[in-house]
């Protein structure tokens, strides 16, 4: 008997009409989140940017714009300097205090060229003549190392027997200064390619006209750098120092007698008299320019509030941190019904403390005492 094969299809799959008559589902495209610009300050234009407030010159010189002029500020320093330490020295009949200054390595200056477009170029008689100035001393300043890379230097014309006589006259009218007054001083040394300020000195005396002991200075410096420590009126020494930078003759320059204030630790002003001396030293070869600050007396007993720099400043940036605070609790009991205690906003109920003249009222009280004698 025959069989015959059957052969047996799978069922077809049932698939609902839903399923048939619909379409492959396209995928929603992701919402591309908006690229918006990351900026903190937008700054103005190169063309039409003031000019600048800080000039970093040769040899480590720093300048501050002052009352529509330049002046030597030791807080420049902090920006292309770093203190490495402070040693004290004790001498015969002194002690000073030295500062360890090195050049930042990863900070590069602009070159003088740049410095000068905007004094040139200003409105103003003075600027423009600092302009002039640190161009003329800066060209002096190259054409001098061009000649002592080259063994061409002359050292001023001075022979070496009058530049051994003219480092003693130095060296003695430092210690001088050093043993009767409170003085500070720089050095800056030139050498055939390159030149810094190598020492920067002063005495312990100079250091209590500042207000400071030598820890609280010690902190300060190593904590926040170099603090100001010159009178705020050094317009005229700094000239004559760029003036006569490389043309110091046997005895160097210096100032006549200047009356100004200069910054205390506390933040307030004492009125001094002091002069500048620059003088020129030489040894094997490299010149050493030394520029002293020395203090010669108090012009009074007390002192001044700040107003003209720190407390000014301190005010205005009061003002603005306030508003910002004002701000924020705004947005914060529109959109959330809070408000917060801000550190600032209440400043101006917070305890002043007011500086007595001591003298004057000591003064006062011995007049009423003799009053009530003689009743």
């Amino acid at each position: 008997m025959e069989r015959e094969e059957i052969q047996i299809q799978a069922p077809i799959r049932y698939m609902s009409s839903k399923k048939l008559n619909s379409q492959p589902k396209k995928k929603k495209a992701k919402k591309r989140t908006l690229q918006r610009a990351q900026y903190q300050i937008i700054p103005t234009p190169m063309k039409f940017s003031s000019v600048a407030t800080f000039f970093a010159l040769y040899a480590d010189i720093g300048l501050r714009t002052y009352q529509g002029s330049l002046h030597h500020d030791t807080r420049s320093m902090n920006l292309y300097c770093d203190v490495l330490g402070i040693e004290m020295i004790k001498e015969q009949n002194y002690q000073k205090i030295s500062l360890t200054i090195q050049k930042k390595v990863q900070i590069e200056l602009p070159a003088w060229q740049n410095l000068i477009e905007g004094l040139l170029d200003s409105e103003s008689n003075e600027l423009r003549g600092w302009g002039t100035r640190i161009k003329n001393f800066s060209i002096g300043y190259e054409q001098y190392h061009r000649e002592l890379s080259r063994e061409e230097g002359t050292m001023n014309g001075f022979n070496q027997k009058e530049l051994m006589e003219i480092t003693e006259k130095t060296e003695r009218k430092l210690a001088r200064y050093l043993k009767e007054y409170p003085c500070i001083y720089f050095t800056s040394v030139h050498e055939k390619y390159n030149s810094s300020c190598k020492e920067t000195c002063f005495n312990e005396q100079y250091l209590h006209e500042l207000g400071y002991t030598l820890e609280t200075f010690s902190a300060t410096v190593l904590q926040e750098g170099i603090p100001s420590m010159l009178p705020y009126d050094n317009i005229c020494s700094t000239k004559l120092m760029l003036d006569n930078y490389y043309t110091l003759g046997k005895d160097g320059v210096e100032t006549p007698e200047i009356i100004s204030d200069l910054s205390m630790k506390n933040g307030y002003l004492k009125r001094v008299r002091y002069k500048v001396i620059f003088l020129p030293s030489y040894r094997n070869r490299v010149y050493h320019m030394t520029g002293i600050v020395v203090i010669l007396g108090r012009e009074n007993s007390f002192v001044i509030e700040d107003t003209e720099e720190k407390c000014e400043w301190n005010k205005t940036f009061l003002k603005k941190i306030i508003k910002k605070e004002k701000d924020i609790n705004k947005f914060m009991k529109m959109y959330y019904d809070r408000t917060l205690i801000l550190p600032h906003t209440s400043a101006h109920k917070v305890c002043k403390i007011r500086e007595l003249n001591t003298v004057k009222c000591e003064e006062e009280e011995v007049g009423w005492i003799l009053k009530k004698e003689e009743c």
